[in-house]
C-alpha cells in the first residue's frame, strides 16, 4: 500500500504559520530595542583600541581623523553623526549613514575607527 504524502495546500499552511510566527517575533524584538534604545548626548570615536575623543552631539562640528597613511572624517549636524567620508576601499561605513541612539554603530574596520552614540556618564 503506498504511503499517503500531506498536500502541498497543508505544507504551505505550515510555512505561512511558521513565516508568520517569525515575522511576529522579529517586530517584538524590534520594538523592544526601540523602546530601550538612549537617546545619546555624546559621541564617542575610537580609533584602535584607543579613545579619540569625545564631543556634544548637539554640537555641529566636522572632526578629521587622520593616522598613519588614512584618513576618514566624522560629521556631527542635527543631533546625530556620520562618517562623511573615509579613504577604505569599500566605503561602507560612509553608507551606514546617521545615528544618533545607542542602538547604532558607525565602524570602519579597515582603518579601525569606531563611532558610537551614548548618554553622557
Amino acid at each position: 500500500m503506498p504511503k499517503k504524502h500531506a498536500s502541498p495546500f497543508v505544507l504551505a499552511r505550515r510555512e505561512f504559520i511558521l513565516l508568520g510566527a517569525v515575522l511576529c517575533l522579529a517586530g517584538l524584538l524590534f520594538l523592544l530595542s526601540s523602546l530601550t534604545a538612549q537617546t545619546g548626548n555624546e559621541v564617542v570615536i575610537t580609533v584602535g583600541q584607543q579613545e579619540y575623543g569625545r564631543y556634544a552631539l548637539d554640537e555641529d562640528r566636522v572632526i578629521e581623523i587622520v593616522q598613519d597613511d588614512h584618513v576618514n572624517t566624522v560629521e556631527i549636524t542635527g543631533g546625530q553623526v556620520h562618517m562623511k567620508r573615509a579613504d577604505c576601499p569599500d566605503k561602507l561605513c560612509v553608507r551606514q549613514g546617521f545615528i544618533y541612539s545607542d542602538l547604532y554603530t558607525v565602524v570602519c574596520l579597515p582603518n579601525r575607527v569606531v563611532v558610537e552614540v551614548r548618554a553622557h556618564e
